[in-house]
């Protein structure tokens, strides 16, 4: 689920996936631009449960790569997420995370806008 905010110049997206091997992901994410670093943001909080500050440039007008760096169970973590829009209904995502320095673990997720249900 996607809604506009703060007068066009942000998105907020509700997001719910089954994954294989993780079980139910739930995020709600904002998503904003940085005028003065020329970045985009996008703010997660997910059920897992954590909250992420990606940022990183738009590469054209479709692509962007954020980068996020934080701790994750008491170790270094980092995420890069390109992210291509596809439309105004879908985006997908390649998400690279490290975690203390260990091979990268990588997944990818499309992310389809789906109609209201009467249960919501």
């Amino acid at each position: 689920m996607n809604r506009v905010i703060a007068g066009g110049f942000g998105l907020q997206t509700h997001e719910e996936a089954d994954i294989p091997g993780i079980g139910r992901y739930e995020a709600e994410n904002l998503f904003g631009w940085d005028s003065g670093k020329r970045q985009l943001h996008l703010f997660s909080v997910t059920n897992d449960p954590y909250a992420h500050d990606h940022a990183g440039p738009w590469t054209d007008a479709r692509h962007a790569t954020l980068r996020w760096e934080g701790v994750h169970d008491g170790r270094k973590m980092s995420e890069v997420l390109p992210i291509e829009v596809v439309s105004a209904d879908e985006y997908r995502f390649h998400s690279t995370v490290t975690i203390a320095g260990k091979a990268p673990e990588t997944f990818d997720g499309v992310m389809k806008r789906v109609t209201s249900t009467a249960s919501r």
